[in-house]
This record gives structure tokens, sequence and C-alpha cells, in this order.
């Protein structure tokens, strides 16, 4: 009996993966620094790490306070926080086209309290998606980043 169920449910699943079906493989990465006494870790992660041409990956950009102390930083120019895409030479910013308020460049984290942010990329066809999270906390910055590939299609048509 177990054999009639086993072997059409592994069909299936080999048929499936002929079939280009795919499992999103989410990808992380994270920096931290410790900043007189206060420890400050940014996390950058993806949706997933393989994709087909016109799907979407969400990117997310956190920053978390793992201190006892409240953290805070305040630049006048620049958003603290932000998302950077890197693809074939062209870089795109979650902070592109938005007005630098005191939302995108003050930033205030009680002990245990993160922020995030999201931004969405279409993939194109054999890109090579390069994204980090840009931290500037006035002395420097952390850069935690991950890699996102596109399938290649042939003719540009999905497999």
């Amino acid at each position: 009996m177990r054999r009639q169920i086993i072997l059409p449910m592994l069909t299936i699943a080999l048929g499936l993966v002929g079939c280009g079906f795919h499992i999103p493989n989410p990808v992380a990465s994270s920096s931290g620094v410790n900043l007189g006494g206060q420890a400050v870790v940014v996390d950058m992660w993806a949706s997933d790490n393989l994709v087909q041409p016109g799907e979407t990956v969400k990117f997310r950009a956190t920053v978390t306070n793992k201190t006892a102390k409240t953290f805070s930083v305040d630049l006048k120019d620049l958003p603290v926080l932000d998302i950077v895409i890197y693809v074939q030479s062209k870089t795109t910013r979650w902070s592109d086209g938005k007005a630098l308020t005191s939302d995108l460049t003050h930033l205030e984290l009680k002990p245990g309290e993160s922020k995030a942010i999201e931004m969405d990329y279409v993939a194109k066809c054999c890109d090579v998606i390069l994204a980090y999270a840009d931290f500037r906390y006035g002395g420097g910055g952390l850069v935690p980043g991950v890699t996102v590939f596109v399938k290649y299609a042939p003719g540009g048509a999905l497999p």
C-alpha cells in the first residue's frame, strides 16, 4: 500500500521539478558594530536566491539595537538605512525619489527595537542581482549584502 502512494507522489514531485517548479530559498546576511558600548546589528534578506525572469524578489533591510541603551543617529543629508540594488552597472536605491525628511535621516531605537524597510525588484533575464543594506551611523557604515541569480531563458522566454 505504501508503495502505491509513494511512487505516484515521487513522480509528481519529479515532474514539477522538471517543469521549472522552484521552492524559494531565502538568503540573508548580517553585520554588527559596537558603537561605544552600543551593539547594532544590520540584517539583509532576500525572498529567494534563484528566480525566473519576470519574478519579483523582495528585499528587506533591518537594523536592531541589541543593547540596554537607546541608540540614536541623526544625519542631515543622507538616509540612515537604505537598500541598494546593483544590476549590470545600474544602481537603484530604496530611497530614490523619497524626500529626505527626518523619517529617513533620523533613527532612534530603544533596547531590543528594530526598524525594517522593504523593496521589490522584478528580475530580468540573466541578471545577477547584488543587493545590500546601507546603514550609516555617522562614523562609518555597515553593508551586509546578498546575491540573487536569475535563470537564463533562451530568447527571453520563461522556461
